[in-house]
């Protein structure tokens, strides 16, 4: 057998006169299945149980990259920027709280396309003070969350059903979104495998077709709507920024159409109420984007039909 890097080496070089001789004894060798050194690792494994069967779990995650920006099985500076970071946040997302139990460890990158694998941290932990005495892999369920994530994402399911499974988690969404921007950005598809510390294994697939869909998925849509600020005025921009500083110290800007206005009817310290349009924008999931409040007109506080905005 020989290996997916040793096959893409010996395609980039080999001599045109070699070419040939290259190309038959390669097909009569078997394709190799999976990395090379995932294949070793479990065949440590296998042999080191063989020795002491109570050997603490063995337990490792499998990213696979590929695209014509890693052909090479390197990785430029902008691709490792974009996309470890992501990588090792959903899964730390996906778990209950952010902790050392629930981290990753890369512990080597491989050619072959790229391939990075990693291992928990702490691939087992105890149970919680006070619960039944019970080894439980603190990094498992996130795994498998991120995991499902992706391949709901592949096969296109529908907005309200991720929304139901994954809506209450906002950073897990976000993360999520932010690695298929990336994986879109450099033209990457992922895959990956995971092998639990208690034996169990799944796998997850992000081609184009998954990042298409995570498009459109997580573009933000205004939705605007009309809202009374009330409280006092504490900033004046010249550009056109009215500061009002509300209750519980929060601080709304209401952006001015006229920059000039801004010397008209405003007076700094004077207590107002202004009826602003908010224009908030929300993809599909439930994610909001920054919200932005443009200035309609002053309001007094006996004619309002509806109570101050004073909790927002």
């Amino acid at each position: 057998m020989v290996s997916e890097s040793v096959r893409s080496y010996l395609a980039q070089h080999v001599t045109a006169e070699k070419a040939e001789d290259v190309r038959s004894f390669l097909s009569e060798l078997p394709e190799p299945e999976g990395d090379v050194f995932e294949v070793l690792e479990e065949a440590e494994d296998a042999a080191a149980r063989r020795m002491q069967p109570d050997l603490p779990p063995f337990s490792y995650l499998v990213i696979r990259l590929s695209g014509d920006s890693v052909a090479d099985g390197g990785v430029n500076h902008d691709v490792a920027n974009d996309l470890l970071g992501p990588i090792g946040a959903e899964i730390q997302a996906a778990a209950d709280r952010r902790s050392a139990e629930s981290e990753m460890t890369l512990v080597r990158i491989t050619r072959g396309s790229l391939v990075l694998h990693y291992k928990p941290k702490n691939p087992l932990a105890s149970s919680a003070p006070g619960q039944v005495e019970v080894e439980v892999s603190p990094v498992d369920q996130a795994v498998r969350d991120t995991f499902d994530l992706h391949n709901m994402l592949e096969r296109g399911e529908l907005p309200a059903v991720i929304a139901s499974r994954f809506g209450e988690n906002k950073k897990l969404l976000k993360t999520a979104r932010k690695l298929t921007e990336a994986l879109d950005k450099h033209d990457l598809n992922m895959s990956g495998k995971w092998r639990s510390p208690t034996g169990g294994r799944v796998q997850s697939n992000l081609t184009e077709r998954g990042r298409t869909y995570a498009k459109g998925l997580f573009k933000q849509i205004d939705k605007p709507k009309e809202r009374i600020v009330t409280g006092r005025i504490t900033g004046l921009d010249l550009d056109g920024i009215v500061t009002v500083q509300q209750v519980r110290d929060r601080k709304r800007k209401v952006h001015l159409e006229d920059p000039g206005d801004i010397t008209r009817g405003f007076i700094l310290g004077e207590e107002v109420s202004l009826r602003v349009e908010v224009v908030e924008a929300t993809d599909q999931v439930g994610l909001h984007g920054r919200e932005h409040l443009k200035y309609i007109e002053h309001v007094h506080q006996d004619a309002l039909d509806f109570p101050a905005d004073e909790a927002e």
